[in-house]
């Protein structure tokens, strides 16, 4: 917070309540070694930029009904769709999406392979990332952890060269994070669900197994969810608020907190699982 001289009380508040939040931060970097945060729709709001670059891939073969119906929606893929591919790999999502535009789209599967659809949709919205905003209060959470010395990291289905692209107006937040560990890392045998891309950002911060069940990660997506629990983590969901309340339930049951957003977080909220963590 800036302060000018002639400032009132108001903004010494705002200081003394960020450090009130960056003292009891300190108290989590007794407990949690690690933090490891997944990258779209829960760092930065791409998923927006996302659909449009895939409706661009798909546009001249779609009708001019699909079209007013896509524009009319914001540019959005479909909700029923988007929801299959959250937080997976371009090798895993491009399929559904090739079926789906076939079912529902009546794209012939032949138009597009799946690496092209990869390829294609990556290169649209690699045009579009000069675009992309940070996700709400996701600055100010990794800035107050980095002053709090816990070591961060970002595991992400995205492929490294999209990464740079991506981050590149966003200094301020990436310069805090040291390693990125992208979906096409050799060690990433396997996308999430599977816990492969959160263990190899364990391992690159020298987290042994012991410790795993106290390193937190932050996702959006239920795929990653799962990834992050199969790798032994707690587990924070900030969930599309698209899902509905049936929806989010899922994620109620497998993450260890559920969030609206970035700001909603506090130490307060996990401190009791860790607690239990000790005891057990």
């Amino acid at each position: 917070t800036v302060s000018h001289s002639h400032s009132s009380q108001q903004p010494r508040d705002a200081v003394s309540s960020s450090n009130r939040k960056h003292n009891k931060m300190e108290s989590m970097a007794d407990v949690v070694p690690a933090i490891i945060f997944d990258l779209d729709g829960t760092l930065l709001d791409t998923e927006a930029l996302s659909d449009r670059a895939m409706l661009a891939v798909y546009d001249s073969w779609l009708s001019e009904q699909i079209k007013q119906e896509r524009k009319a929606d914001g540019l959005r893929i479909p909700w029923e769709l988007k929801k299959k591919i959250l937080g997976l790999r371009g090798a895993e999502w491009a399929p559904i999406v090739i079926d789906y535009a076939y079912q529902h789209w009546n794209v012939p599967r032949d138009k597009i392979t799946a690496s092209e659809l990869w390829a294609q949709w990556e290169s649209r919205l690699n045009e579009l990332c000069p675009e992309v905003e940070a996700c709400a209060g996701a600055l100010n959470l990794v800035t107050i952890i980095d002053k709090s010395n816990i070591a961060m990291a970002i595991a992400t289905s995205s492929r490294s060269e999209a990464v740079k692209k991506k981050s590149s107006r966003h200094g301020a937040m990436f310069s805090k994070i040291k390693l990125v560990v992208p979906g096409d890392h050799e060690a990433v045998k396997n996308g999430k669900p599977a816990p492969d891309i959160y263990l190899e950002a364990a391992r690159q911060l020298q987290i042994d197994k012991e410790n795993m069940r106290k390193c937190l990660v932050f996702e959006d997506a239920l795929s990653g969810v799962r990834a992050g629990k199969a790798a032994g983590c707690m587990v924070v969901a900030v969930p599309d608020p698209r899902f509905t309340a049936e929806e989010r339930q899922v994620f109620k049951d497998e993450a260890d907190v559920v969030l609206n957003d970035l700001t909603e977080f506090s130490w307060e909220l996990v401190r009791d699982k860790f607690e239990r963590l000790r005891r057990d």
